[in-house]
């Protein structure tokens, strides 16, 4: 499901002292990336530019605070194969724009 939702990456919710840490407000978006596939079609998001310990702070213009299996069902309900939702990540402590692939 992770391949088809998010391109092969496994998504945390960071707790509210690291969001504070990182000048993310509580209560928004905050997913860490803890994984990002490598191979076949686990690795698109790689190749979309994701990288482990990224952090999605915005999907698709909304900061709305989701775990990992909320924006799974919500892309798979929302989307259709070959879409790429548009993510903001918070990396090195900079804000990068990349798509996020869904298969």
């Amino acid at each position: 499901m992770r391949a088809m939702a998010f391109g092969g990456m496994k998504l945390e919710p960071l707790d509210d002292a690291a969001r504070t840490g990182r000048g993310i407000a509580v209560g928004s978006l905050a997913l860490e990336v803890l994984h990002v596939g490598e191979y076949g079609k686990h690795a698109a998001a790689k190749k979309a530019g994701f990288r482990k310990g990224d952090i999605l702070v915005e999907v698709d213009g909304s900061t709305e605070a989701l775990d990992e299996i909320d924006l799974l069902a919500k892309h798979l309900l929302e989307r259709k194969p070959g879409a790429t939702v548009p993510v903001v990540v918070l990396r090195d402590g900079a804000r990068v724009a990349l798509g996020m692939p869904v298969q």
